[in-house]
């Protein structure tokens, strides 16, 4: 019994790797490693009270993001949105 748990949980793993890969995949084309995103954190178990951190640099990973204090997180892609400067206009 004990290694057929072992090797089923060894298989559950290498699947969820895989289809997180191909998740990734479709959405890697939105964020690459020199642009800067916006990261979804749930502050709340209320969907309109999420917040969005900004301006952090995109990693080489699709999924990972190094943020301003310099740590890194691995997040997934569908939590990341590319960060888009405002451009001020200078009043005449």
């Amino acid at each position: 019994m004990q290694g057929a748990r072992e090797i089923a949980a060894e298989n559950s793993a290498k699947n969820q790797e895989r289809m997180i890969s191909h998740y990734n995949l479709s959405l890697q084309e939105k964020i690459s490693a020199e642009n800067e995103v916006l990261i979804l954190t749930p502050s709340s178990t209320h969907k309109l009270l999420i917040k969005w951190i900004g301006q952090v640099k995109g990693v080489h990973r699709s999924h990972s993001c190094l943020e301003k204090n310099g740590s890194t997180r691995q997040l997934l892609v569908s939590k990341l949105r590319p960060y888009i400067t405002r451009i001020e206009q200078e009043l005449e």
